[in-house]
């Protein structure tokens, strides 16, 4: 009886300890190198183990105590098992669905010798791919394109988060979205209500514009002056406790080791890598089937996390929470080879349709990469206000209709000042 009690102490110590841990690493408070330390299998075996056992062997008495205590106070916290089922994730993946009218409204059209193109992607810092250590010449398809591009090195983006960052590009004709502050704009894109400022699409009536992506209501920004919007995002119900009841599962995960699963639902995160699957097929098909001349805006949701692809696609084993923070440098670089990979069967794409040369094809995104382990100390405050923030400092690759040299730009350039430069190919 007393070597199981022994054995029961021991344990639940050892969970304590667990979620303590736990909250270090997901609040990253932990040095990136401390936080390797700890998610080895000799210190969880320590700390899980060994220092609750020697705890026990020395000072039994004074360990159930404490764990007789502390369990006390946590036992309100089973409640919360049985409010859960009241809350839930909506995904509005639907709200992908192609433009199947406007492909066959100008199935029979011409193939237009003037088009537009914006791929903007997620969370994409310039010199991870351009710095001294960058990744570049791991990006064949990448390196191809800047063959006939302009790499713009010093470009920044309008601000830290996606929902200051990307309404202000698409707004920036406004003047007075522009003067707004980011405070005003994130509570703007919260609001998710029609604010009725003109856009870079406004004047484009030429063309067919087509508008998508992740993590905005994209309508409440262009959708009056689009043929075709269309946005991925997810509602969560309770959001506070939905993270209360999230953390609560990963600290029950150990038991799946013992063939036990408590959470018999499917990752969370994959059904934000199906919707960048369906986003990249959204973006080939208008290319390939819209030959009306074309002005499109796409945000792709990489190299953001999730952490789960490589130069093929979805890796074969994938974290529980799409990160590995102890591998996350390495995983996000995995995720740039699937963005080259993208930017091959853009190009491709293009090419193959005969649109390439006569396209002036944007690629950007809506912020640096803001986990990298060498910002994560820096104040977001502070790094808003700054315009040339490394929080904003991003790629910017611009080819334009029939541009066949490469050429590199090193003085600053914001993406909220490229209207001026699309206009040439709107006339």
């Amino acid at each position: 009886r007393h070597v199981v009690t022994a054995l029961a102490v021991v344990a639940l110590i050892g969970i304590l300890v667990r979620t303590v841990v736990s909250l270090l690493d997901r609040g990253q408070v932990l040095p990136a190198h401390v936080q390797a330390i700890l998610d080895l299998r000799v210190s969880k075996a320590v700390y899980y183990l060994l220092l609750p056992g020697v705890a026990v062997l020395f000072r039994p008495d004074r360990c159930r105590r404490f764990v007789r205590a502390t369990y006390s106070i946590l036992a309100p916290v089973m409640v919360i098992g049985f409010v859960w089922p009241l809350t839930f994730v909506e995904f509005k993946k639907q709200d992908l669905a192609p433009p199947t009218a406007l492909f066959e409204q100008y199935a029979e059209a011409p193939v237009a010798d003037r088009n537009i193109y914006i791929f903007m992607f997620d969370a994409w810092t310039h010199d991870v791919v351009f710095g001294e250590q960058g990744m570049l010449e791991e990006m064949p398809n990448l390196k191809e394109l800047l063959r006939t591009a302009t790499c713009y090195h010093r470009a920044y983006s309008g601000g830290t988060l996606t929902y200051i960052s990307v309404p202000r590009f698409l707004l920036q004709t406004d003047k007075h979205f522009a003067s707004l502050s980011p405070g005003e704009v994130a509570n703007l894109t919260y609001a998710r209500k029609a604010i009725g400022a003109d856009s870079i699409f406004t004047h484009a009536d030429a063309f067919v514009r087509v508008v998508s992506g992740f993590g905005l209501s994209y309508e409440q920004f262009v959708g009056s002056s689009v043929e075709h919007c269309s946005s991925f995002h997810a509602h969560i119900a309770m959001p506070q406790f939905a993270n209360v009841k999230d953390l609560l599962w990963t600290q029950m995960a150990w038991v799946r080791h013992f063939g036990v699963s408590l959470r018999p639902e499917p990752y969370h995160y994959l059904v934000w890598a199906e919707g960048q699957k369906k986003m990249h097929r959204l973006a080939l098909d208008v290319i390939a089937k819209l030959n009306a001349p074309t002005f499109a805006f796409f945000h792709y949701y990489v190299p953001h996390w999730p952490y789960v692809w490589n130069r093929e696609g979805l890796k074969q084993e994938l974290p529980e929470n799409g990160v590995r923070w102890s591998h996350i440098v390495e995983d996000y670089r995995d995720n740039l080879r699937y963005v080259d990979t993208l930017l091959g069967e853009i190009t491709g794409a293009l090419k193959a349709t005969g649109k390439f040369d006569g396209a002036l094809l944007i690629v950007m995104a809506d912020h640096a990469w803001r986990e990298d382990p060498e910002v994560l100390s820096l104040d977001t405050a502070e790094e808003e206000a700054d315009p040339q923030s490394r929080l904003k400092h991003l790629p910017l690759i611009i080819k334009e209709p029939y541009q066949h040299q490469a050429a590199e730009v090193n003085t600053p350039v914001y993406l909220t000042d490229l209207y001026p430069l699309m206009e040439p190919s709107l006339r």
